[in-house]
């Protein structure tokens, strides 16, 4: 049941939560789709990073190419030829994801740059605790993959691979520090 007063906003979160809240199949393809073009081939689309720390660490990213949608954490950040560079865990997102969570962030605004970091301000309490719910619902909605992503800010991918794979454990071993 919704509280009264029900601004426009809360409806639309009230909306998100029960859409998110029923279970339905997600197929774990992202492995596939990300290693359909090579890694100087994909594009983003859509960044929104919900975690900051000298850049994304982590959120949703929407690829414009190939077309998929994958939720992303910072697993291990490095500095080779003195770039920022981030190892990036994947999981495939259900379809949608960015839409909703666009929809459910309305009330901090919309993004008008390739990577959004949306500002954490709400007018009470109980508007942030619904907007953190409905994200969390979004993000547990994630399927796992074993795909690493070595990116920089997201939208310059470098690298991917499977997380048994032994060239990443040792092109990568020694040379990155947690987040």
């Amino acid at each position: 049941m919704l509280p009264d007063p029900v601004t426009p906003n809360d409806a639309d979160v009230f909306t998100v939560l029960l859409a998110w809240e029923r279970p339905q199949p997600v197929e774990a393809e992202l492995e596939a789709t990300l290693r359909s073009v090579s890694v100087s081939q994909r594009k983003a689309k859509q960044v929104l990073s919900l975690d900051w720390d000298d850049g994304p660490v982590m959120g949703l990213c929407k690829l414009e190419k190939p077309e998929c949608t994958f939720r992303f954490e910072s697993m291990a950040r490095g500095y080779r030829a003195k770039r920022d560079e981030r190892l990036f865990e994947v999981n495939g997102a259900r379809d949608g994801a960015m839409e909703d969570a666009f929809l459910v962030l309305a009330p901090l605004g919309r993004p008008i740059t390739p990577v959004w970091v949306p500002i954490w301000r709400f007018d009470n309490e109980e508007a942030q605790r619904l907007v953190e719910q409905a994200i969390d619902q979004i993000l547990a909605a994630s399927i796992p993959t074993a795909m690493i992503v070595l990116a920089r800010g997201m939208a310059d991918f470098l690298d991917s691979w499977h997380r048994a794979d032994p060239v990443y454990l040792s092109d990568l071993h020694g040379q990155v520090r947690e987040r």
